[in-house]
């Protein structure tokens, strides 16, 4: 969670309008949908079931945590978008390096988990798009969706 909190603060309330028009501009620009509404299910999902256990030795698990593996060491040989766009890329560094940090819980809160997967995940899809990044971070958004059960 310090991670999460690092990047976000640690009480960062998630803004509706932002995480809509984050799903819209990325359904729209690489045809996937989000898992699901993140906002309906904020306002769905009781607080006793916004929680999934990860079992750290299934296979689920392991297919997630080298996919963002692959995509962090992409990432940081994104030599040019490190020269264009270097807050972007430390920005998206610090993202992947959260995602992973939040995996190493024994459970994690799958709304907020979604929110900052899918924030990072899916920019670098849409950014990337038709690019070995981008298929790579459609794949690691899919794993994570197995991976939690959505």
């Amino acid at each position: 969670w310090e991670a999460l909190e690092n990047i976000l603060g640690p009480s960062h309330p998630l803004d509706e309008d932002l995480i809509e028009q984050a799903e819209k501009k990325v359904e729209k620009t690489i045809g996937i949908e989000a898992s699901s509404d993140l906002l309906q299910e904020r306002k769905a999902i009781p607080a006793s079931d916004r929680f999934v256990t990860l079992d750290h030795n299934s296979t689920e698990y392991k297919e997630a945590n080298d996919k963002i593996e692959q995509l962090q060491k992409s990432i940081r040989g994104a030599n040019e978008l490190a020269a264009e766009q270097p807050e972007t890329h430390s920005r998206i560094v610090a993202e992947l390096s959260a995602i992973r940090k939040l995996l190493e819980a024994k459970e994690v809160n799958v709304i907020n988990f979604k929110a900052l997967s899918w924030g990072v995940l899916g920019w670098l899809a849409a950014e990337f798009a038709g690019q070995p990044i981008g298929e790579l971070a459609k794949a690691t958004w899919e794993a994570l969706k197995v991976l939690i059960s959505v």
